[in-house]
C-alpha cells in the first residue's frame, strides 16, 4: 500500500486550473506561518525580568551563522 497523500493535495481543484498545473496565483496567496530562530540562551528568570530595552543576551550562535527556519502549514 503506498501513500499517496501529497500527489492527492496537489490534485485537488483548488490548486489547479483546468489543464492540471498548479495555479501559481492561488499558491502564491496561501498564508504559512514561520517562525525564524536567531540562537538559544539560557538564563534565569531572575535576570529575565532584568532585561529592558537595549538589553544584551548572548546567544549560542556566533553572529554570520545561518538562521533556522521552521513553517507550518
Amino acid at each position: 500500500m503506498t501513500d499517496n497523500t501529497a500527489d492527492a493535495t496537489l490534485d485537488t481543484p483548488l490548486l489547479t486550473d483546468a489543464s492540471g498545473k498548479i495555479d501559481q496565483e492561488v499558491l502564491q496567496n496561501i498564508s504559512v506561518t514561520m517562525s525564524i530562530e536567531v540562537g538559544r540562551a539560557q538564563i534565569k528568570i531572575r535576570d529575565l525580568m532584568r532585561l529592558t530595552q537595549g538589553s544584551v543576551v548572548e546567544l549560542d550562535r556566533i553572529a554570520g551563522e545561518p538562521l533556522d527556519r521552521k513553517s507550518c502549514w
